[in-house]
């Protein structure tokens, strides 16, 4: 899943490219909720002369991402104190912070905003995935989803956090298709991807979403037998000005 997940990202920051920071030579980056490191490996190799720094809580997560690579600067503790340790390695902000599903348990995209929002400096940006859908089947196996109007008291309040007298807010999102060995790998990776965004699924197992994805029609197969799903991508992109 490694290789899997490290295409994925390095197609999100392509994708991405036009709303990341174009200066940050001898900058500061932080990965919150960095995992196993993927994230914060290829932010290395994207932005070589600035310093990344691996936000992770998972014991068993941490010390994959410590094998992985050397060369971010890992921080292993509860999410409650992230804030605190941003301010302490940075006073002025960071030039990118970026939560690709990291978000800890129980925290709403508001949530996320609110508490990280005072770490980006001038001309920074906090890019924060919203917990959508790997082409509609999370809403699916979690039992649908909330509707418009909580969206809307979403964004109101997303408005109020990135005011536009400081701020540039958008929403950002990319579709595709992704090649998988078999539907066991996107099996794990709904999997995966719904304890990453909080969403608690009704199919518990991989073996349960295996056979709810056996019967969608998203998926299809390659003339080699893999398989071929699409995949969509939010995100919240905010830029102090």
């Amino acid at each position: 899943m490694t290789r899997l997940y490290h295409d994925l990202y390095e197609r999100t920051l392509t994708d991405l490219w036009p709303h990341l920071p174009q200066d940050i030579e001898g900058g500061r980056i932080a990965d919150l909720g960095c995992h196993d490191g993927v994230m914060s490996d290829i932010l290395v190799a994207t932005f070589p002369k600035s310093r990344v720094y691996g936000f992770g809580q998972s014991r068993q997560g941490m010390d994959r991402a410590r094998s992985l690579s050397k060369a971010p600067s890992w921080v292993e503790m509860a999410p409650s104190g992230w804030a605190n340790e941003l301010r302490q390695i940075a006073p002025g902000g960071f030039d990118l912070l970026i939560s690709h599903g990291g978000a800890a348990m129980g925290d709403s995209l508001t949530d996320i905003s609110g508490r990280f929002r005072p770490h980006i400096k001038a001309g920074g940006r906090l890019i924060i995935q919203v917990p959508v859908t790997l082409n509609g089947w999370m809403q699916a196996f979690s039992g649908g989803v909330a509707g418009a109007q909580n969206d809307l008291k979403t964004y109101a309040q997303l408005t109020e956090i990135f005011p536009k007298t400081d701020f540039d807010l958008k929403f950002w999102s990319s579709r595709y298709m992704q090649v998988f060995d078999d539907l066991t790998d996107l099996a794990e990776l709904v999997m995966a991807q719904a304890a990453r965004v909080n969403v608690a699924l009704l199919a518990p197992t991989v073996e349960d979403t295996y056979t709810r994805l056996s019967g969608d029609n998203n998926v299809s197969a390659t003339a080699d037998g893999h398989g071929c799903a699409g995949l969509e991508h939010v995100f919240l992109v905010a830029c102090r000005r």
